[in-house]
């Protein structure tokens, strides 16, 4: 199933949000809220890449923020909160290029 295959799947899509045109981005987080968040905890070793992925596509304000912020807060609700801020700062510390990113949604 998708979970074991995680693998497969993420590496491909994860890095395409903040490389993506804004006309691609919305069927992107409609992939990632069909198939990723139904899976809830067994999302937790692909958590980090998928929370950097989201952090990736707040770089610009774009119509697109309050989703990826609504998101966010999905996958918190589904992973677990624990995990979750652990990813998120994970992603401030060893990323620096979605500090401001990751901050904006930890004060938002």
């Amino acid at each position: 199933g998708m979970v074991s295959d995680l693998f497969l799947y993420s590496s491909g899509l994860f890095p395409l949000l903040g490389r993506s045109a804004m006309s691609v981005r919305p069927a992107l987080l409609c992939v990632y809220e069909r198939y990723f968040i139904p899976l809830g905890k067994s999302l937790q070793p692909a958590l980090h890449g998928l929370v950097l992925s989201l952090l990736h596509g707040l770089e610009d304000e774009s119509e697109h923020t309050e989703r990826i912020f609504h998101f966010l807060d999905l996958l918190c609700d589904s992973t677990g909160h624990t995990p979750f801020y652990s990813a998120l700062w994970q992603c401030v510390l060893n990323s620096p290029e979605v500090r401001l990113q990751a901050l904006s949604h930890l004060l938002a």
